[in-house]
This record gives structure tokens, sequence and C-alpha cells, in this order.
């Protein structure tokens, strides 16, 4: 998941690099073994489940970056709808504007973000054009090709 760790980190970075100081606190969290035992997303949620209602939504970018096509979702119609006007607004210029709840394949759910889910929040699972998802995807995903180090930034644009 070294690339979702990436894009984490450079969001952080823009914000700081902008000068943008969001109204609400912004947390990246890196989770380990989130797939195998869930430890990660357990231990996040240990330790936030009496702030779990002031979460206003969690994302998870466990799918790398490759051609992202826009997100997935997993929350209320309303919350649907305004993450889909949202999106088309900021998002549609950079093709990714696409906002789903369509399972199994257009979906806001991961294991990273299924407890705080549990409770309500709403959630966002960056999806990646299919052809990719499907044929590529794989070959790097939890393998030793998926660390940091073997991220290529042009894939990060």
């Amino acid at each position: 998941d070294g690339q979702g760790c990436i894009v984490i980190w450079e969001v952080i970075r823009l914000l700081k690099l902008l000068g943008i100081r969001p109204r609400r606190t912004i947390r990246a969290v890196l989770f380990t073994d989130e797939e195998i035992t869930g430890a990660g997303a357990r231990a996040y949620f240990d330790r936030y489940k009496e702030q779990a209602s002031e979460h206003v939504a969690c994302i998870e970018t466990d799918l790398g970056c490759f051609d992202s096509i826009g997100f997935g979702f997993e929350g209320s119609t309303a919350g649907l709808q305004f993450s889909r006007t949202l999106a088309e607004a900021v998002l549609t210029d950079l093709g990714a504007a696409q906002v789903h709840t369509d399972f199994p394949s257009w979906h806001g759910k991961g294991a990273d973000i299924m407890p705080l889910l549990n409770t309500g929040v709403p959630g966002f699972l960056l999806r990646l054009k299919e052809e990719w998802y499907s044929e590529q995807y794989w070959w790097v995903h939890h393998t030793e090709a998926d660390t940091i180090d073997k991220v290529k930034p042009e894939m990060l644009t």
C-alpha cells in the first residue's frame, strides 16, 4: 500500500504548502496488518470511538492511485448527492468525478475504515479504471513491489 501512503502524505503537504487550514482535523492514518486481522483499524477505532460521531468522513486509498476515476461511497442518500455535487465541481477536469455505491465494484467499504463505517461515518474508497484494477493492480498489491520505494512519481499525478 505504498502508493496510498504517498497519496495521504501529499494531501497533507499540499494543504500546508497552500496555507489551507481546514475547519476540522484531518488525520492521516497509516495502518499495518489491515487485511489479515484488522489490527490497525481496530486500534484506531478503539482510540477514537468516543469521537466517531465527530468524524465527517473516512477515505481509504488501499487501491493505489493508477488512473483514478472517482470514489466508491458508503453512506446516506444525502451524503451521496452532496459527494457527487462536490466531485463534479472539483474533480471533473481530472477525470475523477464519479461517485457510486454499486457493490462489489463500486462501494466505499474498505478493511481500514470498516469500524468507522459501522458507526455511520460516511466512507470513500478511491476507485481506478476497471481495466487497470482487474488486470494490473494485483501484480503489485501486497507483494514486495508494494512499498514506498517502488512508487513511480509519474503515476501519482
